[in-house]
């Protein structure tokens, strides 16, 4: 049976350089100054000791057995490089890191301009201080990391594309491989015979498409085949006295009216970014309280099955083509909504959905090569109870139901350790 202690990572300045040490209280003295190899790095271990200087505390447990000792599981969280030392969602990696400490594990933030190109080359990452403070030290390498580089921009800069390159060349594993692009998911789903969980789609923003889609559904979204929180999402809709154009911008709306069709072809390339788009039809679904509401859903993988975390419903603000949050939606309760709609009908429906969204992941990851360790998906739901597929997101927004964060959370952990292949250790005597 192996022995497990637990302590205390140190990081404290010596000098111009930061030093890091392992302290265990009530320490035996045959293992004072033992060295100890984690990651790429060989720690010495040191009895609780007032030490000046001291950067940074993170909890450890080590495990000893037949005199080999190996530490809880170090992980990173791969961010895009910044002005600031690395780009990101910081309130996320914060509660990441959070999280991490309260199972005694080491997370930190990797931005890719540190990972080391070279075989031998050293670990830096940052940690937070405090309230946006946040410091880079010498980190061991990770055995596992999360990938959240923020922005389809940063996943393609070459530093992104060298630091992805070195890791996989260490074999360290990683999630999530990068964005998703609609015209591939769709065709990714239409292969895996998902098909008719999709919305009538042309994959490219053509006039002979946009015009006949409109005369047969009398309203469509024209959406960037890579875009994200609905930004340059353009919606039409029939009028009695013509066609009402909307567009999304920098979580701002503008709408413009047109007389004839060949007019809504003109402002939808006027209002259009110079991305590729794709076209899809407005799918009536059911509404709350008047207005219409998607279903945002959180999937995460265990031993290699999709489970649903969680689920919520975004309702479109007053005027809004979208029902994201910041673009003015609100939350509501999945349940309170399909109970609304269902009656005592409602848990069948959430079933057949969550049915189809695990299909759907499971369809995606395996065109990932089973990289992905986490999605979300924009699902709409009709009064028959039918649902449909209208957004798959590799890399999810923060979920704002307490419940569904804390699950979430955990959930990345789990699938780290799951992928660095350690065993629990548990510092209970």
């Amino acid at each position: 049976m192996a022995r497990v202690l637990s302590g205390e990572y140190v990081w404290h300045r010596l000098g111009s350089t930061v030093e890091m040490e392992i302290q265990i209280p009530r320490l035996p003295k045959m293992y004072h100054g033992k060295i100890v190899k984690v990651g790429d790095r060989r720690i010495p271990l040191r009895p609780v000791q007032s030490l000046t200087n001291v950067v940074y505390r993170a909890p450890v447990l080590l495990a000893e057995n037949r005199s080999e000792w190996r530490t809880s599981p170090i992980y990173a969280i791969l961010a895009g490089n910044g002005a600031d030392g690395f780009a990101g969602i910081r309130t996320d990696f914060r509660d990441l890191i959070r999280a991490a400490r309260a199972r005694k594990e080491l997370m930190y933030v990797l931005p890719v301009g540190d990972v080391p190109l070279q075989e031998g080359g050293s670990w830096h990452g940052y940690v937070r201080l405090g309230y946006m403070k946040w410091v880079r030290l010498p980190m061991p390498a990770p055995l596992a990391i999360y990938n959240r580089i923020p922005t389809r921009r940063h996943e393609q800069e070459l530093s992104a594309l060298a630091a992805r390159r070195a890791i996989e060349q260490r074999a360290i594993p990683m999630f999530n491989p990068r964005y998703f692009n609609k015209r591939e998911i769709h065709a990714i789903l239409q292969k895996a015979g998902l098909a008719h969980l999709l919305p009538h789609t042309a994959l490219h923003l053509t006039k002979s498409d946009f015009t006949s889609m409109l005369q047969e559904y009398g309203s469509l979204y024209v959406k960037p085949s890579g875009g994200s929180v609905g930004h340059g999402i353009i919606r039409v809709d029939r009028q009695n006295t013509g066609w009402l154009v909307t567009v999304l911008k920098n979580n701002r709306s503008e709408s413009a009216t047109a007389r004839h069709l060949e007019d809504a072809w003109r402002l939808v390339q006027r209002m259009r970014l110079p991305v590729s788009y794709i076209i899809q039809e407005s799918v009536p679904r059911i509404d709350w309280q008047g207005r219409p509401c998607d279903f945002r859903i959180l999937l995460q993988k265990r031993s290699g099955l999709w489970h649903v975390v969680g689920k919520g419903v975004r309702v479109s603000g007053q005027g809004a083509i979208t029902t994201h949050v910041p673009n003015g939606g609100s939350i509501a309760s999945a349940r309170d909504v399909l109970r609304a709609h269902f009656g005592s009908h409602w848990k069948e429906i959430e079933e057949r959905m969550d049915k189809s969204v695990e299909r759907t992941a499971k369809a995606i990851d395996s065109f990932f090569d089973h990289a992905c360790g986490e999605m979300s998906m924009d699902v709409g739901v009709t009064s028959s109870g039918s649902s449909w597929i209208f957004e798959a997101n590799a890399k999810p927004m923060k979920f704002d139901e307490p419940d569904i964060r804390t699950r979430s959370l955990e959930g990345v952990l789990e699938y780290l350790r799951e992928l660095s292949k350690v065993d629990e250790m548990s510092d209970r005597k």
